[in-house]
């Protein structure tokens, strides 16, 4: 969302992933000091996510509970006492956006050339825009409660090198979830192509083989002297991006290509607080500390995943063989209560907890009755129990 051209707030992946056919969040903000005297305009850029994905490039599975749609109410608290509602109805217009593809595992693809300048901004003439279409969503909305998704960390590269093929691959040094931001100046149309990845073959291309290919982010320029972008639907996890069509600005051999101003990884993971912290005189289990720490942060977003890339599935062993690793490190009591959630709007008339939760696709046996994963349903409201005192989760959850 933006008013009047600006961002409202700094998360990312707003709301978190649901069980969509029975529950959806709503995010609440402040946007008092967005707000003008006189006339606002206010914009919201859809994405698929979990609720559509297509069948394009690599993807774990497809699904659709339906087209990106989306519900707003902003409530105005007048100096004299007065308020008013405005809220998302058939009058609001809408238009296709410049992201041409998203997918939740293939990537996103975006063409400047498409967006129209302005289009969030007072005085934007919307004339060829159509009215939204009225629709109905799940049956249960919720404030989202748990931390939001946010950019933690930044990454820089710590050495580029240029391949056969004309391509630039750069290591950020480190694996992580995230997203890459480039600047770039170049032509109208020209495409920039960036692969990410955790592995690189021996030619030194980017190496999708362990999380599934194809995933890639596209960009096409619309002439600018400087352009920036990052993507806004769809993330991964990687510690190398080969860009293809483009070089470099302290390396440029081909001046009909588009110039790469900068390039870096912004790490992308839920914003729980940190709530512990650990040191030991043995440098190795400080490594190991960190390696699993790594692991927590790349994998912890609305809900736990076994991987940023391949899956991003909310697979329920983790809460509690992971649990106390995660809870020495962060507070994660509204995140537990979320996926507590997440656990009961999936159960089963007959009691039984799937694998995952949400359940975005039915796994088969062994994983839909194994126990290690719908245990998760008794151990995690007690676990939350014991760590933060939570007890009426507790007693809901049971």
């Amino acid at each position: 969302m933006s008013i009047n051209g600006a961002k409202t707030g700094d998360h990312f992946f707003d709301p978190g992933w649901t069980q969509y056919s029975k529950h959806a969040q709503y995010v609440t903000f402040d946007i008092t000091s967005q707000l003008r005297n006189g006339t606002n305009a206010l914009g919201v850029m859809l994405g698929n996510g979990f609720y559509y994905i297509p069948g394009e490039r690599y993807r774990k599975m497809t699904g659709a509970y339906g087209y990106p749609k989306m519900i707003a109410r902003v409530l105005l608290q007048y100096a004299d006492g007065s308020s008013e509602n405005i809220v998302t109805d058939a009058s609001w217009k809408t238009a296709p956006s410049p992201i041409c593809f998203s997918s939740i595992f293939g990537g996103e693809d975006y063409d400047a050339n498409k967006e129209p300048r302005g289009w969030n901004k007072m005085g934007y003439n919307d004339a060829s825009w159509k009215n939204a279409i009225e629709t109905d969503g799940p049956p249960l909305l919720q404030s989202q409660m748990a931390e939001p998704l946010k950019v933690m960390e930044k990454f820089e590269p710590v050495n580029k090198k240029r391949l056969t093929d004309g391509s630039w691959m750069f290591d950020l040094g480190q694996n992580f979830s995230g997203i890459p931001s480039i600047t770039l100046s170049g032509k109208k149309g020209d495409t920039v192509r960036i692969i990410p990845s955790e592995l690189i073959n021996d030619d030194g291309s980017a190496n999708q083989k362990g999380s599934g290919g194809l995933y890639v982010y596209t960009y096409i320029l619309k002439g600018d002297k400087i352009e920036e972008w990052q993507p806004r639907f769809s993330y991964y996890g990687f510690r190398y991006l080969q860009v293809k069509g483009a070089t470099p600005a302290d390396m440029v051999r081909n001046k009909d290509l588009p110039i790469i101003k900068n390039i870096k990884g912004l790490h992308i993971r839920n914003a729980a607080n940190n709530a512990g912290t650990f040191r030991n005189s043995n440098e190795l289990f400080n490594k190991t500390n960190a390696l699993i720490k790594w692991a927590i942060k790349s994998n912890m977003v609305s809900v736990f995943t076994d991987c940023p890339h391949r899956e991003k599935l909310g697979w329920l062993e983790q809460t509690h063989l992971m649990g106390s690793s995660v809870q020495y490190n962060y507070d994660v009591a509204a995140l537990n209560k979320k996926v507590i959630m997440d656990m009961m709007q999936a159960q089963y008339p007959d009691g039984k907890v799937p694998e995952i939760a949400p359940e975005f696709t039915v796994f088969d046996a062994p994983f839909d009755e194994s126990p290690e994963w719908g245990s998760a349903a008794v151990i995690l409201p007690w676990y939350n129990y014991r760590w933060y005192g939570d007890k009426k989760t507790l007693e809901i959850s049971l």
